[in-house]
């Protein structure tokens, strides 16, 4: 009987260890693959970071980005090309070194079998599979978030200063790189001070840890008057405030992919959910499984995930209380300040179950769901613009190209052909760019009527072709612009494409107004 339980275990460890091999090769090869075209973000990002380095800030102040990945970005641009694949295997390779990070930091905490679990539950992890193939900032956030934990949580004693250094390195990246870093580091340094205040004592290492989160905020002194700019002019134009109840239901974005407007309801989805839940409340709360049936919650929560537990449920209600009151936005990909712990999380709530066999078949579930949520979500596109581009080749060469918003202009851009003329509402200017800068004073300034008028007068004997999309925040702006076009025209519309919301990320609509 002895004999027969060995080797249940040793099948259950090497099982484990084959599996997460699995997870990690599947997870890291679906970083670098994804059939989309760019969308409106990452066509933008791409445009400001192929600038001379001279513009990328005055693109920036425009823009509401830190200027970090930017700066990375054109590098990497100047040396493999701004194709969409080169572009976005930037991002693939941050989100590989995350997992290493995520690795470093779960053995850390816990040791080498939880690292082996948490490294294979982040490869696979919808969010952090998506965001490899995306060509944004959002997996260096992680690789950064990742290695400021791993310093914070180390030893101190040894070498205080030099962990002080890395400290306000990583810090001053993470606020050059994405500001939702502020709620994180500004929880560290809340968490800090409790501790400090529970024991009445201020250890040397608590110390060393303000001056390297001090030491990361004066390398940050210089973009202040950029970030002070974004915050009154630009901020986030393009989407309300979050509400309370968004602290309920952030966590789905884990698990769903980031490109699809409208989630549809599945099974596969409900199941995925409800697991990755129940793991996260087990890692939180759960002592690990002794007994042969029962899993015990303990609202105690065990010392060995408090520190994570607070990090990111912490950080994600101040974000979201600050935004609230602050009228900025959240989408869930903010939360990339907090993936990495969120996973570590996940992974706790898989070795609560503490024997290698009953791991091997919660991991063996989670993997399955989030392997083919992954599946799904390398054929999902974020874009219309290829259908768009596609639409635009029949177009003659001084055809004029009218979009409403200007949203969609750098995705179309990047596809369609450049003998066009182009322009978009509000500014009318060709939208190789967005200027977000006072984006709100820029619609009150013009009118679908306005519009109407300014685009038969530039494009003259033209055709013209109208690239609008109804979603966005502006209602029913653009199909009013494009009614008011073809009114001011007066010529025969016909719609060439038509937007699919259900199938697309960023759907569009083409209307065509010919010369006759």
């Amino acid at each position: 009987m002895k004999l027969l339980s060995k080797s249940v275990r040793n099948l259950g460890q090497r099982g484990i260890v084959v599996l997460a091999t699995i997870d990690i090769v599947c997870g890291l090869a679906l970083r670098f693959t994804t059939s989309s075209k760019m969308w409106l973000d990452e066509a933008l990002t791409v445009n400001i970071a192929s600038a001379p380095v001279g513009e990328i800030v005055r693109h920036l102040r425009n823009d509401g980005a830190p200027p970090l990945y930017y700066f990375v970005l054109h590098l990497w641009i100047s040396v493999f090309g701004p194709s969409d694949f080169s572009s976005r295997s930037l991002s693939g390779c941050f989100s590989v070194i995350g997992c290493l990070a995520a690795f470093a930091l779960a053995r850390r905490l816990w040791g080498t079998q939880y690292a082996v679990v948490a490294t294979a539950v982040l490869a696979v992890l919808p969010f952090g599979v998506y965001f490899g193939t995306e060509a944004r900032m959002y997996s260096l956030v992680m690789l950064e978030s990742a290695l400021l934990l791993f310093v914070w949580i180390g030893d101190w004693s040894k070498s205080p200063g030099r962990d002080a250094v890395a400290t306000a390195l990583l810090a001053a990246s993470l606020l050059y790189t994405h500001y939702w870093s502020l709620y994180l580091i500004a929880v560290m340094v809340i968490g800090l001070v409790i501790q400090c205040v529970r024991s009445r004592i201020v250890t040397r290492d608590a110390r060393f840890k303000m001056i390297g989160v001090f030491g990361g905020a004066v390398l940050w002194l210089p973009w202040v008057p950029v970030f002070n700019a974004q915050r009154l002019h630009t901020g986030t134009p393009w989407s309300p405030a979050p509400a309370f109840f968004q602290f309920l239901n952030w966590i789905e974005g884990f698990i769903t992919n980031q490109s699809r407007q409208h989630i549809t309801p599945s099974l596969h989805h409900e199941v995925v959910m409800l697991l990755f839940i129940g793991l996260i409340v087990m890692g939180c709360f759960a002592v690990v499984m002794k007994d042969r049936y029962v899993v015990k919650l303990d609202f105690q929560i065990p010392r060995e995930v408090k520190f994570l537990v607070g990090i990111s449920f912490g950080t994600m209600f101040l974000g979201l209380l600050a935004s609230h009151f602050a009228d900025t936005t959240f989408v869930p990909r903010y939360a990339s300040v907090i993936a990495i712990p969120i996973a570590l999380i996940v992974a706790r709530g898989i070795m609560v179950f503490d024997r290698p066999l009953r791991i091997l078949m919660v991991l063996l579930l989670f993997s399955v769901g989030a392997l083919w949520t992954d599946k799904w979500g390398r054929g999902v596109q974020r874009t219309q613009a290829g259908e768009v581009s596609a639409v635009l080749v029949g177009a003659k060469p001084d055809a004029y190209v009218f979009m409403c918003p200007d949203q969609i202009g750098p995705t179309v851009m990047r596809y369609a052909r450049h003998d066009l003329s182009y322009s978009a509402y509000p500014r009318y200017t060709e939208p190789f760019f967005v200027d977000w800068y006072d984006y709100k004073d820029a619609f009150k300034a013009t009118s679908p009527r306005d519009a109407g008028a300014k685009v038969l007068a530039a494009a003259g004997n033209r055709d013209i072709y109208v690239v609008w999309s109804s979603g966005y925040t502006l209602k029913g702006t653009c199909k009013a612009v494009a009614h008011e076009i073809t009114n001011a025209t007066g010529r025969t519309a016909t719609r060439l494409l038509k937007a699919r919301v259900t199938g697309f990320y960023q759907s569009m609509n083409v209307t065509l107004l010919p010369f006759r």
